[in-house]
């Protein structure tokens, strides 16, 4: 994180409690007023609560909608150098990706599992149609195989992304069904 915020040349930084301790010394080497800081679930001093953030916000369409060739996101690779880099990614892009995911039963009704990092493009591979098809996420923290079958027996899981280890995490539960 430390490292990142200088390449991206973010502007808004949002964490929850429990990423606090590891965000504040970010926002010291800032300097007050580089980047804005949100706390999705307190606030304080430099971080504003998100809720307070949002409560007076009108309902609405916005008047700016941005343009298919605005950043939407940034996503951080090592790639083949090893050296982070942020590779961003356009309104147009995330969108034609997310229509073409309709074909997978993203839909009200499908149920999805996050259970890789929010910053990782694999997850967005199920989170971004999730979101504009009205399906639900259900976000886990970290992964853990044996939490990772239960939610999805108890939440009726339709959709999720996984990186290899985790599918030989899930395969080696002695008591896999």
């Amino acid at each position: 994180l430390h490292d990142a915020l200088p390449i991206s040349k973010a502007k808004v930084l949002a964490v929850t409690g429990s990423l606090r301790d590891l965000a504040d010394p970010c926002l010291e080497n800032f300097g007050s007023g580089r980047i804005g800081a949100i706390g999705i679930d307190f606030g304080d001093g430099r971080w504003s609560h998100y809720e307070e953030l949002v409560r007076d916000v009108h309902p609405t369409a916005p008047d700016e909608i941005s343009e298919g060739s605005d950043d939407f996101n940034i996503i951080y690779s090592c790639g083949t150098t090893d050296a982070p880099k942020g590779i961003v990614h356009s309104h147009a892009t995330r969108a034609t990706f997310t229509r073409a995911c309709a074909a997978f039963g993203f839909r009200p009704g499908a149920v999805n599992i996050v259970s890789t990092p929010l910053y990782s493009n694999t997850t967005m591979l199920a989170w971004l149609p999730s979101m504009a098809f009205g399906a639900t996420s259900v976000m886990m923290d970290n992964f853990d195989a044996r939490r990772f079958v239960e939610l999805c027996q108890t939440e009726r899981v339709t959709h999720a992304v996984l990186v290899p280890v985790q599918y030989e995490r899930i395969l080696r539960l002695a008591d896999l069904a």
